[in-house]
């Protein structure tokens, strides 16, 4: 529900009106625990589950939802941060817990695909697990190093058809091979793609002409850009970020058709009450609807994008097939033998 803010007009109307406008707002703020005493959910502390260390994206996005979530419902929601394996470990300790919504796996598009990596997958993505809502999305800046050879990507493209040879990219992640895969698609151009562990290696070795360049976060990649230590080739998204409105997309850069993000997404057992998915998917879009969530995603380099149970569900199933596709000619999710 958007609620509009009363303007000039409304100070113009009778008193009644004004009455009964101001009779609405404790009611409009009290919507949520209203609900979740009609459902009877949450019934008792909830946990945002986030398969990744603390301080990545995910985990900035889900403090945000929990802490106004806790306000929201009068019920303490908390993060718990269990990583390892992609993300394995910390969606198997969701699947372990009990199926009625109160432990929550929030993550990202490695969920979908992970499993597909190893010789024996301990669950089934979206045959054990129920997408609740899509909270943001967040693109990858992709930029040169200032000791490359070219400094937009029509450079880059243009250069390497006349005089061949490949460009070191830094990555790190499966998601960021896969984009830059994607790109090398794309483009033509020779991507000889190198991973690493830590993103903010990759970013420093980038800046210091140890790689021609780099795919990362715009939280990381935006400030060496804005520093003048890397020349920005664009953002993976189909649109311009809010939070570096400056720099073009891939596709305007010359990848015509280009266009890839990541996510953070809400997803339960499957199992869990329909009331109990409603009541998380009606908070979720509350808290991320709303200015201070805009404001707060600038500044994380992320973009409000919510998606909830009435479409989400297919949107994931066709996000699976998409980033399963692309691991598979990355090399990285390999045919299965026998």
């Amino acid at each position: 529900m958007k609620i509009q803010s009363i303007g000039q007009d409304a100070a113009h109307r009778p008193n009644s009106t004004r009455r009964a406008l101001l009779a609405a707002i404790p009611a409009l703020m009290l919507g949520g625990g209203a609900l979740a005493e009609k459902t009877g959910f949450p019934a008792q502390r909830v946990t945002l589950l986030v398969p990744y260390t603390a301080g990545t994206a995910a985990d900035a996005v889900a403090r945000f939802i929990a802490a106004k979530l806790t306000g929201l419902w009068g019920v303490t929601v908390i993060v718990e941060n269990k990583a390892g394996a992609d993300g394995v470990v910390g969606t198997r300790a969701v699947l372990q817990a009990p199926a009625d919504g109160h432990t929550v796996l929030f993550t990202g598009p490695p969920f979908l695909y992970n499993t597909e990596m190893l010789d024996s997958a301990p669950y089934v993505p979206l045959r054990d697990f129920q997408p609740v809502a899509r909270c943001s999305s967040a693109m990858w800046l992709f930029a040169a190093s200032k000791h490359a050879p070219f400094t937009n990507l029509r450079e880059l493209i243009e250069l390497n058809r006349r005089q061949g040879g490949s460009v070191d990219i830094a990555v790190s992640g499966s998601a960021a091979m896969a984009v830059a895969t994607a790109l090398k698609s794309t483009t033509g151009v020779r991507f000889n793609i190198v991973p690493y562990t830590s993103t903010s290696q990759a970013i420093t070795d980038a800046a210091a002409g140890h790689v021609d360049a780099v795919a990362a976060a715009i939280a990381g990649v935006a400030p060496m850009v804005r520093a003048d230590r890397l020349n920005a080739l664009g953002v993976s998204g189909p649109t311009r970020s809010l939070a570096v409105p400056e720099i073009p997309t891939l596709a305007e850069a010359g990848a015509t058709g280009f266009g890839f993000v990541s996510w953070n997404a809400a997803f339960v057992r499957s199992g869990t009450p329909q009331a109990a998915i409603a009541a998380l998917a009606d908070g979720m879009r509350a808290v991320t609807r709303s200015a201070e969530f805009r404001d707060f995603a600038r500044e994380q380099g992320v973009e409000p994008s919510f998606m909830g149970p009435d479409a989400w569900p297919a949107e994931a199933a066709a996000e699976q097939a998409r980033w399963s596709a692309l691991l598979r000619e990355a090399g990285f999710i390999k045919p299965k033998q026998g």
